[in-house]
């Protein structure tokens, strides 16, 4: 076991130095004067799966928004509102459509020397994956849990399934049920951890892509069951931004997962969401 876990770590350890914005590969090509070139395997895997996921979110989900992130700095200890006119210039950067890649050569391009991205809302989820995929290639059963990133493996002695409890956004310190899988991977995105209090508001980590603001239309917590760590971290992103609507939006798009949504208007969550879930007591005259 102790060999094993080493393994996961030394493997998390490297893509965290290819993934990161702030210390990784990402941050040497983010500062670069060039139009990119060669990138490392695994943040190719995952730089060519954003920008098809992106597309498919309606853009609900955005890599290249790294520049509006740097302006507001929520999850540093200077966050600040930044003007209208450096969010319209930050703004005029993004955009998948300004990278492009060569699957033969594994290397990506860029139009716009100012474009920058930020893979935080669906690289944990990759990691994930790829820690739940080494432990499970040794056999036995367990769990992986990035906090909001969870991976599960193998089939537990006593044959039931895993229980994930689900964080009450509004008292984090509680939970409001748990989630039963048989396997597969929940990814959560809320506004209840990361995120900072200016002038007397609370702004959340997660940006709104088509306005450069964070994300700010009542919801609170989106919970994804699926069997991509990545896809499920980025489609729990993309419904933060999107809300209820954005479950048949990305359905359509032949994305394959379960969703719970907490937002002021109450619970909204898919019929295979309603069929794993079990709610606290006080927690069941909420659904809907």
């Amino acid at each position: 076991a102790e060999d094993n876990l080493k393994e996961m770590w030394d493997l998390i350890s490297d893509l965290d130095k290819q993934l990161s914005r702030t210390t990784g590969a990402v941050s040497e090509l983010n500062l670069s004067e060039s139009k990119w070139g060669s990138v490392p395997e695994d943040l190719f895997t995952v730089i060519i799966r954003t920008i098809d996921l992106s597309k498919k979110t309606g853009g609900a989900y955005d890599p290249t928004v790294a520049p509006v992130i740097e302006l507001w700095g929520i999850t540093t200890d200077s966050p600040r509102i930044p003007s209208e006119a450096e969010l319209n210039e930050a703004l005029s950067h993004k955009g998948v459509e300004k990278l492009s890649y060569s699957l033969d050569e594994r290397r990506v391009f860029r139009s716009d020397n100012k474009l920058k991205i930020d893979l935080g809302g669906a690289g944990k989820g990759y990691v994930c994956q790829k820690a739940t995929e080494l432990l499970a290639s040794r056999g036995g059963y367990g769990i992986v849990s990035f906090g909001s990133s969870i991976g599960v493996f193998g089939t537990k002695k006593d044959g039931t399934e895993w229980n994930i409890a689900i964080t009450d956004p509004s008292e984090p310190a509680s939970t409001v049920g748990y989630v039963s899988i048989p396997d597969g991977y929940i990814s959560v995105s809320g506004d209840y951890e990361r995120y900072a209090v200016i002038d007397g508001t609370k702004y959340c980590h997660i940006i709104d892509p088509s306005t450069g603001y964070p994300a700010n239309n009542g919801v609170h917590s989106v919970v994804v069951w699926n069997h991509d760590g990545l896809e499920g971290d980025v489609i729990s992103t993309a419904l933060f931004v999107l809300g209820e609507e954005g479950i048949d939006v990305l359905r359509s798009e032949g994305l394959d997962f379960e969703a719970l949504i907490i937002s002021d208007d109450g619970w909204s969550m898919t019929d295979g969401m309603k069929e794993i879930l079990t709610l606290k007591e006080q927690n069941e005259k909420d659904n809907k």
